[in-house]
């Protein structure tokens, strides 16, 4: 189990102006698309008559778009520059928008399809909006400096303030780190939690192997953050990449996952950015750090998301808003809830599936299951087939070897034309034994089990 540490930031004040001027660019570019769904690309580019048309498509492979063709995906990106605003921050935001800007001008589409240079005016104006430089403005040290200092005594351990950790992860940082950051804050260019989440990843410069995973909720966070990490020189010793699905429209290759998980595997990357796509079954034994900087939504995310922090002694960091009491209701009930569920799935056994049948071969009792008395460790009917599962995944193997175990079923025939179930389990090559056969059941699922 991973050290768990509660970070608290404060609420980030609201940027009303730059917000309210984007969500009128989202009205203006609904009423251009709806108007210019009346006229066809051709009437824009002076081509009326049949064989222009023919030659522009044949010559430039241009395809008869209007503005209309892209504007959804204008105002998709409109609202994720205006969540990053709110969320991160006018400088994050402003490099949401350049980067959306620099994928447009590097297509070729931008010279000829008009839904494409539809897009590049309207986010050319967002980023001349947004356009900041982290270190100007106001030259005030950062607030958090003159936070009052309790004693531990005098509050939960687990609690901590403004990006605060143990003093056993306490590193000396410079004053001009915090003026800047404050600086940034006390601007609205950055948010209280990405200094919140700056500050946690200063007190690991000097830790050995540092190897972290941030979870986000959503993509544009994962896609920014490494972008705003990556700007700061005193973050240099961190080297970061995203992680992101398949079920979006900035999705990553299957290929391009599997290279990102290497590099931080062996270390070419330390940090990864990352949604909910690597919550559940990223084994990285030399991660040892893992960081919510948005809370999970479940209590099983809350659950797998800490399961990352694979290293001993490592650390598991919660972000929490101050003052916020859905983040502490989610808090007590994820916790309340997971021993809950540590007690469920170690002493459940469903045997509703059996319909009252009899198995005098093997014992199918509520209370059935194998426990190491030394170490108190147990496996149970609904435990086992995972448990066989996870076992092979952790024999030694190269990168194009994917060992798993092989449940080889089957039938005989009863009296009755009823029909009972035998299980032949076989293993990789390198397992101790590779075959092991189980009784006749009643049914596949607990033959299997």
């Amino acid at each position: 189990m991973p050290f768990e540490v509660v970070v608290q930031y404060d609420k980030a004040a609201t940027l009303c102006s730059l917000h309210e001027q984007i969500k009128q660019m989202e009205a203006a570019v609904e009423e251009a698309a709806l108007c210019s769904s009346k006229r066809t690309k051709w009437q824009f580019m002076g081509a009326r008559d049949a064989g222009s048309r023919d030659e522009l498509r044949l010559v430039y492979g241009v395809s008869e778009r209007t503005e209309s063709d892209g504007a959804a995906n204008l105002i998709q990106k409109l609202r994720a520059i205006n969540y990053a605003l709110g969320e991160l921050g006018q400088w994050c935001a402003y490099k949401v928008a350049q980067s959306f800007l620099t994928v447009l001008q590097n297509d070729e589409r931008a010279n000829y399809q008009v839904d494409v240079k539809f897009q590049e005016s309207h986010l050319k104006k967002v980023v001349d909006l947004l356009h900041c430089q982290l270190t100007e403005g106001a030259a005030v040290k950062s607030e958090t400096n003159d936070v009052e200092m309790h004693n531990t005594e005098n509050h939960n351990p687990s609690e901590l303030e403004d990006g605060e950790l143990p003093d056993s992860h306490a590193v000396s940082v410079g004053e001009h780190v915090d003026e800047v950051i404050g600086a940034a804050v006390a601007d609205g260019k950055v948010t209280p939690r990405v200094q919140a989440l700056i500050k946690i990843l200063l007190k690991y410069q000097h830790t050995d192997d540092f190897r972290a995973i941030i979870f986000v909720e959503r993509v544009v966070t994962a896609l920014v953050l490494p972008k705003v990490l990556a700007e700061l020189p005193s973050l240099s010793f961190i080297r970061c990449a995203s992680l992101i699905g398949h079920n979006n429209n900035q999705e990553m290759r299957t290929s391009q996952m599997q290279d990102t998980i290497a590099k931080f595997r062996d270390g070419r990357v330390t940090l990864l950015v990352a949604t909910s796509v690597a919550e559940e079954g990223l084994d990285i034994r030399q991660c040892n750090v893992v960081i919510r900087f948005d809370l999970a939504k479940t209590v099983l995310a809350y659950v797998q998301s800490r399961g990352r922090a694979r290293k001993p002694g490592s650390d598991y960091i919660l972000m929490v808003e101050r003052g916020n009491l859905a983040h502490e209701t989610f808090l007590r009930n994820a916790r309340n809830s997971e021993e809950t569920l540590r007690k469920e799935a170690i002493e459940r056994t469903d045997l509703s599936h059996l319909d009252g049948t009899l198995l005098n071969s093997i014992d199918t009792s509520p209370d059935s299951m194998y426990q190491v008395e030394s170490t108190g460790a147990v496996v149970s009917l609904n435990s086992a087939v995972g448990l066989v599962h996870f076992y092979c995944s952790q024999l030694p193997s190269d990168r194009y070897s994917i060992l798993r175990p092989e449940f080889i079923m089957q039938k005989h025939e009863k009296p009755g034309d009823s029909m009972e179930y035998s299980c032949k389990l076989q293993l990789p090559c390198n397992a101790p034994f590779e075959k092991l056969e189980g009784p006749i059941c009643g049914s596949i699922r607990l033959a299997q089990q």
